[in-house]
């Protein structure tokens, strides 16, 4: 027999230690069954087939799922959301909308380096080049990565590994007159393309005089 649950939180004033009330309502064949629960403690924990970590739990902070919550709603693990996603305003016709300031993680690398988690990449070459190994596209569809070459020496070589680079296997930002070149590249599934690139070269502060020997004996 299959049944549905329904929580309804609410704290008790008349309970000390910020208390709370816990009323499960038990859906089964057209019936509805109440079951109220108490806490003194100002916890409710939900364990799952016998686990000796709850899987949900309440308290005076908030819901917490896989953790307990340091916020109103904490989720430890992935989360799928079905439905539209609205952070700072109430409606929207987009999947997902945000009204407000966004933050990006955020990686300094000196050094060959894998790239992982982090999407916005500053990459240090004063010392010597550098290879940036890109993951596996098909593993990360949809990714994205700034990678921000942040001195002017050295070359720094972006390596698709075993996918390509919009057709090619690597990309290169040479030396340039300013810290200035910078790329961004998105995981297509099968390989990797770029989606903005800007690329600076030697500009010489005095222009140089040319000469050159033609030899038509």
């Amino acid at each position: 027999m299959k049944h549905r649950y329904y929580l309804c939180m609410h704290k008790c004033p008349m309970l000390i230690n910020k208390a709370f009330c816990a009323t499960i309502m038990i859906l089964s064949w057209n019936q509805v069954l109440h079951s109220a629960y108490i806490s003194t403690t100002g916890n409710i924990n939900f364990i799952h087939d016998n686990s000796p970590t709850s899987a949900m739990n309440i308290n005076s902070t908030g819901l917490g799922v896989g953790v307990s919550p340091s916020a109103n709603l904490h989720i430890e693990g992935t989360a799928v959301v079905s439905g539209n996603i609205h952070i700072g305003t109430g409606t929207s016709s987009s999947t997902f909308t945000l009204n407000g300031n966004m933050s990006m993680s955020i990686e300094s690398v000196n050094a060959d380096t894998t790239l992982g988690a982090n999407s916005l990449v500053f990459v240090d070459t004063s010392s010597s080049n550098i290879t940036l190994t890109l993951p596996y596209a098909a593993n990360v569809t949809g990714r994205n990565y700034i990678i921000r070459k942040t001195s002017e020496f050295n070359t720094l070589t972006i390596s698709g590994d075993s996918n390509l680079i919009d057709n090619n296997s690597k990309q290169y930002l040479a030396p340039c007159s300013t810290p200035t070149s910078g790329v961004s590249l998105l995981s297509q599934g099968g390989q990797w393309h770029t989606l903005w690139e800007q690329r600076m070269g030697w500009t010489p502060s005095v222009d140089p005089l040319l000469t050159a020997w033609f030899d038509f004996s």
